[in-house]
């Protein structure tokens, strides 16, 4: 494997989730988080299944589906937990901070990596760490409509995704060594969980208000979609290479994130200099433990 092939496909993660938090960001301003989460689900499935059904189905077999129990962990924690928690700290504090503050996975993915799979740790990883955790302490701690530090319940939306976040990059890495189709387990962790999704939207009687949030707003659709392939090309990168440069490597997003705000929707998303400030030290964190 390249492990070079795997930090390549997590900037291209990198660049596509980051344009999605300024899509979805204007799109939440009518539409509703959970409309995007069931069909940043189905869009990964449709992806995910289609790319194995052409790359990987001649190479299937019974082997493929013997860790159902940890792709459906996966798929649970991955899309309706940590998904649901970053899609409402969008909708509630902003695409900027969320996709900063969200870095603490770049925290915290390296130090489950070195003490559950015995990944190396160097002293840039650690110099990265503090570095990083600087960076996003200052984006929780802003206020955007004040000089004030003031915290904010909204950025335990992002700090939650995060974590949570750090947890299935550590699994899915676990799981790719064992299972060589990360397409195929892609669609499996996507795949359950849609169930699920459908399910609450046929009993709410919101499937019609997704369908309404779809025609109206292109720009929930292009952010999902977006998300989907994010997810297709994240998971092919933690199958070339280990969390400790995939991690960092992804997270970069909030780099394009802060970048596109304040370019494209400067009204919308108000980032001052303190966002600025830990997006920088985060970044710089995300670096050095990259390097």
């Amino acid at each position: 494997m390249d492990v070079r092939v795997g930090i390549l496909l997590a900037l291209a993660t990198a660049i596509l989730w980051g344009s999605r938090e300024i899509l979805l960001r204007k799109a939440f301003e009518t539409a509703r988080p959970v409309h995007a989460l069931f069909t940043t689900i189905a869009a990964t499935f449709v992806i995910s299944f289609l790319a194995a059904l052409f790359w990987e189905s001649a190479v299937w077999s019974r082997s493929a589906f013997t860790d159902l129990v940890l792709w459906i962990t996966i798929g649970v924690l991955h899309f309706p937990v940590a998904m649901t928690l970053y899609y409402l700290g969008i909708d509630s504090v902003g695409a900027s901070r969320t996709s900063v503050v969200s870095n603490v996975s770049a925290i915290a993915t390296p130090l489950l990596g070195m003490t559950l799979l015995g990944e190396p740790s160097t002293l840039t990883v650690t110099a990265g760490v503090l570095v990083a955790g600087a960076g996003i302490f200052t984006v929780s701690a802003s206020d955007l409509d004040s000089s004030k530090w003031i915290w904010q319940t909204g950025i335990l939306y992002a700090l939650m995704s995060g974590l949570v976040w750090s947890v299935t990059n550590v699994l899915t890495r676990f799981g790719l060594a064992h299972l060589n189709l990360p397409m195929t387990a892609l669609a499996i962790a996507s795949g359950v969980p849609l169930l699920p999704t459908s399910l609450y939207l046929t009993l709410e009687n919101r499937g019609a208000d997704m369908l309404s949030d779809l025609k109206r707003s292109r720009k929930l659709v292009s952010g999902c979609l977006l998300s989907g392939l994010g997810q297709a090309t994240l998971f092919a990168a933690l199958y070339f290479a280990p969390t400790i440069y995939v991690a960092p490597t992804y997270n970069l997003k909030s780099l394009v994130t802060v970048l596109l705000a304040y370019a494209v929707i400067p009204k919308s998303e108000r980032v001052n200099m303190r966002v600025f400030l830990g997006a920088i030290l985060a970044i710089s964190g995300i670096i050095l433990i990259n390097f």
